[in-house]
């Protein structure tokens, strides 16, 4: 009866700490992928959705992404030019 009573205790308390887990990982590989407003990129992350009853349903991607190279070269310009004389 005792050995009963931990087991259940064991798996009580194992379910919520497997669905953080199972949470943590997905929304990583969800952050990895930029598929929050697409399909799920894989089996832990469609099983995560379907946990949180989550629907992509009026998340949009964005229109256009500057790549790498051009943000850097964007900062570096910025930074590289100085404040315009008013004379």
């Amino acid at each position: 009866m005792v050995a009963l009573l931990v087991i259940l205790a064991i798996v009580v308390a194992g379910l919520p700490l497997t669905a953080v887990l199972l949470v943590t990982v997905a929304c990583r590989q969800e952050e990895t992928a930029h598929s929050m407003a697409g399909c799920a990129p894989g089996r832990l992350a469609r099983a995560a959705r379907r946990l949180l009853a989550f629907k992509a349903v009026s998340i949009t991607r964005p229109t256009s992404r500057q790549p790498a190279d051009r943000r850097a070269a964007t900062a570096e310009a910025l930074t590289t030019t100085g404040p315009r004389s008013a004379g």
